[in-house]
């Protein structure tokens, strides 16, 4: 379809993706991000203007998710695959 999106990260690409969220200080994004902002630049999905603490909590949790995935697949030796459509 047109509106559809697909990447591959390869295995040897992973490391350093991986270093760089591992490194990555989440409390200090979210604690800082202005989810008004967000709304105002109609940043899909359009969930900006829910509780700011619930935004939080959701993409932490997103976000530890993605994180414990990129892991696996440097753990596992495989490369990464998004489609988005």
């Amino acid at each position: 379809p047109g509106d559809a999106f697909v990447g591959c990260t390869e295995v040897d690409e992973l490391p350093r993706i991986v270093e760089r969220l591992d490194e990555l200080d989440l409390d200090a994004l979210l604690n800082g991000a202005d989810f008004a902002a967000f709304d105002r630049a109609d940043v899909y999905p359009r969930i900006w203007t829910d509780d700011p603490a619930a935004l939080a909590a959701e993409l932490s949790e997103a976000f530890t998710g993605l994180r414990a995935f990129h892991h696996r697949c440097v753990d596992d030796g495989k490369h990464l695959i998004v489609s988005i459509y």
